[in-house]
């Protein structure tokens, strides 16, 4: 049996988010954790710099609304929190926090 993590981005995830670094509709994991992400603010209208954390990224699977990506559409990203339970968000994020990171 595999990380749950795992097989919940590779179902839910991996067909718009990458692990290598490619563009695809979506921003790549590669790197993403503790890395410094442009994102529009929904509230303010603004682009602003936030650290991309574990909340970040339930955040941004819970509400993908909320902080989008630079250079990325609006309302592109399904309500893919919204069908999830709290633990499989756990999972999912702990697996994209725990990516290895270049070496």
């Amino acid at each position: 049996k595999g990380d749950p993590g795992q097989l919940l981005f590779q179902t839910y995830c991996a067909s718009c988010h990458s692990l290598d670094g490619v563009k695809l509709v979506g921003p790549s994991m590669k790197g993403l954790t503790g890395s410094k992400v442009k994102v529009k603010d929904s509230a303010s209208g603004k682009l602003i710099s936030v650290e991309a954390t574990a909340a970040y990224l339930r955040q941004s699977i819970v509400e993908p609304g909320a902080m989008v990506a630079e250079g990325y559409p609006e309302k592109i990203m399904p309500p893919i929190g919204a069908i999830l339970t709290d633990d499989q968000l756990d999972d999912l994020v702990n697996y994209i926090v725990n990516l290895p990171k270049e070496p």
